[in-house]
């Protein structure tokens, strides 16, 4: 999901939550979410990024299961913010909410929540790369 800046795009929660439901329309069985992120100057929020994710909660019900990908701009206690909010939404995952450089930060993150966590995707080598 984008289109953040563009008109009739993702701006708002609502928006997501109306998009989310024309989806739902279509036939599609289940939604991963992408939230606002850099270059936004007022991004990431993680308010905004719950505000979002309840909007489509709300719009889908609880049949349809549902996932966050935002962009590893988070600190662990946003992360862990935004993880609470997502399991009392009773969504399915939440991926790769901080640094992926930092596995140490997804076992803390995972071992505060219930919900799986998703991520790191990328192991760049050299210095981005070690042991833990």
């Amino acid at each position: 999901m984008g289109g953040d800046e563009i008109e009739g795009g993702l701006n708002s929660p609502e928006a997501y939550g109306h998009f989310a439901a024309a989806l739902v329309k279509q036939g599609y069985p289940a939604i991963k979410l992408h939230t606002w992120m850099p270059p936004l100057h007022w991004a990431p929020d993680p308010q905004q990024d719950v505000a979002a994710c309840r909007a489509v909660r709300e719009a889908v019900g609880n049949t349809i299961p549902l996932m966050l990908d935002c962009y590893h701009c988070y600190t662990r206690e946003e992360a862990l913010f935004i993880g609470r909010e997502l399991q009392e939404l009773d969504f399915y995952w939440f991926e790769e909410p901080m640094d992926e450089h930092n596995i140490t930060s997804y076992v803390w993150l995972a071992d505060q929540l219930e919900i799986p966590i998703v991520g790191p995707e990328t192991a760049e080598g050299k210095l981005w790369t070690r042991a833990e």
